[in-house]
Order: C-alpha cells, then sequence, then structure tokens
C-alpha cells in the first residue's frame, strides 16, 4: 500500500511539474512571438496573458489582443481570446471568437456579435519544434457583422477550413460553406436592383486546392513575407441566390511576379442579378453596366444552354478576358 501510494504522488508531482512547465513555456513562447512580429511585417498588442486549467488543460488567455498588418493596414482587435489545449498536447488549440471583436480595414471596418454558443476555432500542428501546420478550421451561427455606418450583415452558418492535402509538403485543401447570408436591407434596397432580390443568399461554398512555395510550419510562421501562393484550383464554387446560380471551376499558376496565368469557366442562370449587385458593390462602373448587359446577353445566346451563361476569365501575360471582354491588367498575387 505505501509503495502504490509513494507511486501515485510521485506519477503526481511528475505531472505537476510538466504542467508547470508546460505553461511557462506556453507563456513565454506566446509572449515572445508576439514581441517578434514587427519583423515579419506585424504591429501587436495586449494587457496581460495568464495560463491556467491546471491539472487537465491550458487556458491561455489574452487581454485585448491586437494585431495590424503593416502592408494592408487590415487589423483585429477583441476584449479577451482564450486558447485551449490539452494537457498532454500543446499543438492541438482551440479557440472560441469573443463577442465584440473587429476588423478594421483602410476602407472601413467591421464588428462581430455572435450567437450562442460562440463561434470556435481550432488549430492542429504536428511536432513541438517543427509546428508542421496540419490543420485549422473556423465555425460560427448566427453571426453578425456591423459596419461604422450601422449597416448589418447576417449569417447563420459559417463553416471555413484548410488542411493539409496529398500531393506535396506544400499542399493544402481549402472549405468554405456559408448558408443564408442576408445582407444590409438599405443594400438590397439600392437603385442598381432592377427588382428587389430576395433577402438572404441561400448559399456560399468553395472548394480548392492551394499549393505554396514553402509548406506552413515553424519557420513559415516567423517568415515575412509568408509563403506564396504559386497554384490555384478551383473544383466546386457556388452561389445560389433564389433563382440565380452561380458556378465556378478552373486552375491557376501564379508567377513569381504575382501575376497568374489560366482560365477559370463560369456558368450562371439568372445573371443578371449579380450584375446589378457588382454596380451597388462599385465593383462595375454604372455608366457601363448596360453595356455590359448587352455583351453578357449576346455570351447567353450563343451558348450551348437556353436560359444559362457560360463564359470563361482568362488571365493571360498579365491581362485579364471574359470570353471576348478585355477587363485590363489582371490583379498581382502577394502574400498580403
Amino acid at each position: 500500500m505505501r509503495i502504490l501510494l509513494a507511486v501515485m504522488l510521485l506519477a503526481a508531482a511528475g505531472w505537476s511539474g510538466s504542467w508547470f512547465a508546460g505553461a511557462w513555456l506556453a507563456e513565454h513562447s506566446l509572449a515572445g512571438w508576439l514581441e517578434d512580429r514587427p519583423a515579419a511585417g506585424l504591429v501587436t498588442g495586449h494587457e496581460g496573458i495568464a495560463v491556467r486549467g491546471f491539472p487537465l488543460r491550458f487556458e491561455i488567455s489574452i487581454e485585448n489582443p491586437q494585431l495590424r498588418d503593416l502592408g494592408s493596414g487590415t487589423a483585429w482587435s477583441a476584449p479577451r481570446i482564450t486558447l485551449g489545449a490539452p494537457g498532454y498536447r500543446l499543438t492541438r488549440l482551440a479557440a472560441e471568437l469573443p463577442e465584440g471583436a473587429r476588423f478594421d480595414h483602410p476602407e472601413g471596418g467591421l464588428s462581430l456579435s455572435t450567437g450562442a454558443p460562440a463561434p470556435r476555432a481550432t488549430l492542429n500542428l504536428s511536432g513541438l519544434r517543427s509546428l508542421v501546420f496540419e490543420d485549422a478550421a473556423v465555425s460560427g451561427d448566427a453571426l453578425v457583422f456591423a459596419t461604422q455606418d450601422g449597416a448589418q450583415t447576417r449569417l447563420d452558418r459559417l463553416r471555413l477550413s484548410l488542411r493539409r492535402a496529398d500531393g506535396g509538403e506544400a499542399h493544402y485543401h481549402l472549405s468554405l460553406a456559408a448558408e443564408e447570408l442576408a445582407p444590409d436591407a438599405d443594400w438590397l434596397a439600392a437603385e442598381p436592383f432592377r427588382s428587389p432580390p430576395p433577402d438572404v443568399i441561400e448559399v456560399i461554398g468553395l472548394e480548392a486546392a492551394l499549393e505554396l512555395d514553402a509548406p506552413l510550419d515553424r519557420e513559415a510562421f516567423a517568415a515575412y513575407p509568408p509563403p506564396r501562393l504559386t497554384s490555384l484550383t478551383l473544383s466546386e464554387t457556388r452561389i445560389q441566390w433564389g433563382s440565380t446560380l452561380l458556378e465556378a471551376s478552373g486552375a491557376l499558376v501564379i508567377g513569381a511576379d504575382g501575376r497568374p496565368e489560366g482560365v477559370i469557366d463560369f456558368s450562371a442562370r439568372d445573371w443578371q442579378r449579380l450584375l446589378d449587385a457588382a454596380v451597388a458593390l462599385e465593383f462595375v462602373n454604372p455608366e457601363i453596366a448596360q453595356t455590359w448587359e448587352r455583351a453578357l446577353d449576346f455570351l447567353e445566346e450563343e451558348g450551348e444552354t437556353a436560359g444559362q451563361l457560360d463564359v470563361a476569365l482568362r488571365f493571360t501575360e498579365g491581362r485579364m478576358r471574359l470570353g471576348p471582354l478585355p477587363l485590363g491588367p489582371a490583379p498581382r498575387v502577394t502574400g498580403r
């Protein structure tokens, strides 16, 4: 009995020591990572880091965390964020996204309010030294995004994930599913819409294969600039908005200069609503919207399927072309 008790006490002492060592490592590693971010083009801030959860878990709380990307001016902040991990594996992290989180950009900002349960994010790494990315996911229900001028967009369900894929050490698979997206009522009533559109966009879905020029691991997380996207393959892209259906698939190769080369094939039914939305979002100049509509009408009539617009978006030698229509210079795809 004494031997058993001694073994139990030794095991408890050993586990306690490993937990406190892990807590110290987690706190100091996170603080060091945040302090080093200016070298990677990020400005960070917080008002304290605390580790709790003894003896079975690590619960890492960061008060008033702030991140700002120097290149794009994009910023994120929140009153608090708590990261959790099992006591036996610090590289399997989970977090609840807090009420009151803000996303800011030079062109405007968004605040997030959430339903219950709170949105959740997970990150799974392998190797305590190498920190090789395995997968990450964000999920949430009953999300409300509000702009500074009071416009609100509601989203009933969001599922977003990125995971390491077969085919190479820097191959990844991206998946997005957004359901019941309700844009702001004032935006839906905007002048460009020739008739009132449905209040809800039922489905936005995306499945894509990505290839980077370096794997996501400890070196990549510290690098500036981060690994560069070298190829993108869309297998399933779908938007369902009432009678409007848009589908896309294709592949792009991104050169060292950031210029994409390749073709994305689009198929659309009741596409006029999408053109109205592009005008409302200021993607298309209202003065040339009728010219666009006439051109797309012609392409639909020339297509093989009645009532369906089939058109290819081509990226060639730094230029874009939608069917026979020149669109101008192709955007550069950069790490940020």
